[in-house]
């Protein structure tokens, strides 16, 4: 958490803080993290060990994507 908030007072304070942007993303990490952690007891490892691989797959595909635009 301190690494979020040195980075977050970071941007602050240099004025590069997008706010459009920011206030969505923070309140969909909050509400995403929340329902994360009610409805996990109910999914079994097998399904979790399926999904977050092929989730990691998909989000280093757009990391090297945008590295290369």
């Amino acid at each position: 958490m301190s690494s979020c908030t040195g980075a977050f007072l970071f941007y602050y304070f240099t004025g590069i803080v997008n706010w459009g942007i920011a206030i969505p993303v923070s309140l969909g990490s909050i509400a995403g993290s929340f329902l994360g952690l009610k409805i996990i007891p109910y999914i079994q490892t097998k399904w979790i060990q399926i999904i977050l691989p092929i989730i990691f797959l998909f989000l280093l595909v757009q990391v090297v994507t945008d590295l290369i635009k």
